[in-house]
């Protein structure tokens, strides 16, 4: 009576067949199929989970069940993709004082470890936390709670290629900074302090202004010690949105934060592919040999 499980099973373990299988199955059946009994589940895990997508939300690392889930599988995953979308739910609008009406502009000095929450405020006092707990959404004080990542990325022990994909930016906002780029400084702060000893790919796909936030070095949040990380990365795949490079506002600042990001990769990169999103633009790399640049004052 056994017959038809055990022959299902050596289906499974024999390698090939299970890789054909893999390639002809969904993402959805190949899960029914772990879930089918324990047998299958041990099979199945690993492969299901190697390439692991996540869109980030206001539950993504401080929901306790979600965090817990990601421990079980976290050691699996190997390739992640990290999904934060520019949308309204992300604008910031002005910050303001509820008695004068006036607008607030606050330094941000994020936590860097666990420890520093009982040292200090997230901002810098306790009224200034309570307006924007008033005034910002659920979305901005999970985007800007790096104890939470640093929860969450410390079950990535054996993660090999990062992906960072940003889209949706509005041109008009590239100076604006939103709730995707507070995700983006308490992501850096997080992978710094992770136990990643085998990353060594880094694909963005990411807004312009997104590089001030993730840059290695003089950083938001950096330690001295934070650069032996990205000195593991060997690959590096880069797509940036473009802009008018031409026009009034040709954001040269913006091309020299991506120029001094590459650079701090000059020593230990292998492969680098870098591709403008939309209209052409210059070498980031090369900005001094770009004639229509070079008398702006780029250097």
């Amino acid at each position: 009576m056994a017959t038809g499980p055990q022959l299902f099973y050596c289906l499974w373990q024999n390698s090939r067949i299970r890789e054909t299988l893999f390639e002809a199955l969904s993402k959805e059946d190949i899960g029914n199929v772990r879930l089918a009994n324990s047998a299958c589940c041990n099979l199945v895990t690993k492969r299901l989970f190697l390439r692991t997508n996540l869109t980030f939300t206001a539950n993504s690392f401080t929901r306790q069940a979600k965090v817990q889930a990601l421990s079980r599988i976290g050691h699996y995953i190997e390739h992640l993709t990290f999904y934060f979308p520019h949308s309204n739910a992300t604008f910031l609008p002005p910050l303001i004082h509820p008695e004068s009406g006036r607008e607030i502009s606050f330094l941000y000095t994020p936590h860097t470890s666990m420890g520093s929450v009982l040292e200090r405020p997230k901002f810098a006092n306790e009224g200034l936390g309570e307006i924007l707990t008033s005034q910002y959404p659920p979305l901005f004080h999970a985007a800007s709670n790096v104890p939470s990542f640093i929860n969450a990325m410390k079950h990535l022990v054996n993660i090999r290629h990062l992906t960072i994909k940003t889209p949706g930016q509005d041109p008009k906002e590239r100076y604006r900074r939103d709730i995707v780029d507070y995700a983006l400084i308490s992501l850096r702060v997080a992978l710094e302090r992770a136990p990643m000893k085998k990353l060594n790919k880094l694909s963005l796909s990411v807004h312009p202004s997104a590089f001030l936030y993730l840059r290695p070095v003089q950083g938001f949040g950096c330690l001295p010690s934070a650069g032996r990380r990205w000195r593991q990365i060997r690959k590096m795949h880069i797509n940036v949105d473009s802009w008018d490079f031409y026009g009034p506002s040709p954001g040269l600042d913006n091309l020299k934060i991506i120029q001094d990001f590459l650079y701090n990769y000059s020593n230990s990169l292998e492969k680098l592919a870098f591709t403008w999103h939309g209209r052409k633009g210059p070498c980031p790399i090369a900005l001094a040999g770009v004639p229509c640049l070079r008398h702006r004052g780029t250097r």
